[in-house]
């Protein structure tokens, strides 16, 4: 992505910018993912939370 930048001439500052985003996206992308594949399931005696990604589902 960097060497794209570079070559249509964008300023460091907007570069650095776009390469920031481009990172959090990542990184948001890969807590997603291992939240999904975790998954812990409460049972309590309110009932029984299930989490499906980063939500929690309360059934009763």
């Amino acid at each position: 992505m960097d060497l794209l930048l570079r070559r249509f001439g964008l300023p460091d500052v907007l570069r650095l910018a776009i390469l920031a985003l481009d990172g959090s996206s990542v990184l948001g992308v890969l807590v997603v993912m291992i939240v999904c594949a975790r998954r812990p399931h409460v049972v309590s005696q309110d009932g029984l939370w299930l989490r499906y990604g980063p939500f929690v589902i309360e059934s009763a």
